[in-house]
């Protein structure tokens, strides 16, 4: 597997790169910050150097922030998998931005999924047992659905609620008449 570095830089690029924003040497892709528009310039290089075909990239140096590690993962995700972003920073930093690429991923694939394949049921389902990936114990749940639902609600439409505390998952149902 091929890992491309990218580092941020305040410096301009070499006078041979012209205006670039991006440069390179050899397995390193520099990103030259310029400007007041910071998150922006990262998450547009992130773009053009996915779409030269990089899929897994190593994020290195002391000018990442979590800010700014995100503005690059949100431009350098794509609908394609087999892309991978390596954090840099602290522990709780590498966390955090697992964390929220962990749950993009999922509303990505939400969001990519027919009609056919993501009915009300399978979405409560598909919520309910991530949230239960990433709460353990600490998150159970309960689904209505079927006769029961139409016996709890009668002919009301109903629509799914779902609400997070540390302790339970409800999945709720309210009835709009």
């Amino acid at each position: 597997m091929d890992i491309m570095t990218v580092t941020l830089t305040t410096e301009a690029p070499a006078a041979h790169w012209g205006k670039a924003d991006v440069t390179y040497q050899g397995a390193q892709a520099l990103i030259h910050l310029s400007g007041s528009e910071e998150l922006r310039q990262v998450q547009m290089a992130a773009r053009k150097i996915r779409n030269q075909g990089v899929n897994v990239v190593q994020l290195a140096g002391d000018l990442w922030s979590v800010h700014t590690q995100w503005a690059f993962a949100q431009g350098f995700a794509t609908a394609k998998v087999g892309y991978q972003v390596l954090w840099c920073g602290s522990d709780a930093d590498q966390a955090t931005l697992t964390q929220r690429a962990e749950a993009a991923q999922f509303a990505r694939k939400l969001i990519n999924d027919t009609p056919e394949d993501l009915s009300p049921v399978s979405l409560a389902t598909q919520a309910a047992a991530w949230l239960k990936d990433i709460g353990g114990d600490n998150i159970s749940f309960n689904i209505i659905e079927g006769q029961e639902l139409l016996e709890k609600n009668g002919s009301a439409f109903t629509l799914w609620v779902v609400a997070v505390n540390v302790h339970q998952l409800y999945l709720s149902l309210i009835s709009i008449h």
